[in-house]
């Protein structure tokens, strides 16, 4: 897990052993954990919150339960995955990235949500704004759309002579074609090739690169 990750994911167990509910809690409180993905690629994420949450002096299973659900890249299933994890009557749900986001939020409108990575929550309709968000949903953003079409041009700062640059595109946003609509008009902007390819999974990586055919003089 990426540096950036490890702290998205600490600042996200800091969000929830903060929240009032969870901690005036005179039972085990329950967790729930909602992930697009899998345990297999993206367990080490769970296992940060974990650890971050026995840092903070919560322990999964002595003082709090966590109830844990992955839609296994299939964002189909994550709304009945939500509602799953509401008849558990949790505390907090942690939701990593936009569309678990979403689907917790609509499946348990009156329980914390706590974000984990993935577009702003203002962009996404989920706060009213970063400094106030308002309603149920917290967390922390990585993601901001405006920013995608500055990727290519802090690119050709650093390397003016690129001539293709490939975009791994997150398959699970469901803001993704605005973001490569934006990117696109920044390449043409600068007369450079664009490709895209959608990753569901790490395991897709090696496929998706070679799909944008980068090479010399691309990035």
């Amino acid at each position: 897990m990426s540096k950036r990750r490890r702290l998205l994911v600490a600042l996200a167990a800091a969000a929830v052993a903060s929240q009032a509910v969870f901690a005036q809690s005179k039972t085990r409180p329950v967790v729930g954990w909602l992930h697009p993905g899998s345990r297999a690629a993206s367990g080490r994420g769970l296992a940060g919150f974990k650890e971050r949450m026995a840092e903070l002096g919560w322990r999964d299973g002595s003082n709090y339960i966590l109830e844990v659900r992955w839609a296994e890249a299939q964002p189909k299933r994550l709304p009945a995955l939500a509602q799953e994890l509401k008849a558990r009557q949790p505390a907090v749900i942690v939701a990593v990235l936009e569309a678990a986001v979403i689907a917790a939020a609509k499946a348990a409108p009156d329980v914390g949500v706590v974000q984990v990575q993935g577009d702003s929550p203002v962009e996404s309709g989920l706060a009213a704004s970063l400094a106030r968000p308002g309603g149920m949903v917290t967390g922390v953003t990585n993601l901001i759309a405006e920013v995608s079409d500055k990727y290519v041009e802090l690119l050709l700062d650093a390397v003016p002579r690129l001539k293709r640059i490939g975009f791994l595109v997150d398959s699970h946003s469901l803001r993704r074609m605005e973001r490569m609509e934006m990117a696109r008009r920044s390449a043409r902007r600068y007369s450079v090739d664009a490709r895209f390819a959608e990753v569901a999974s790490r395991d897709e990586l090696a496929a998706a690169v070679s799909h944008t055919g980068v090479g010399p003089r691309c990035g």
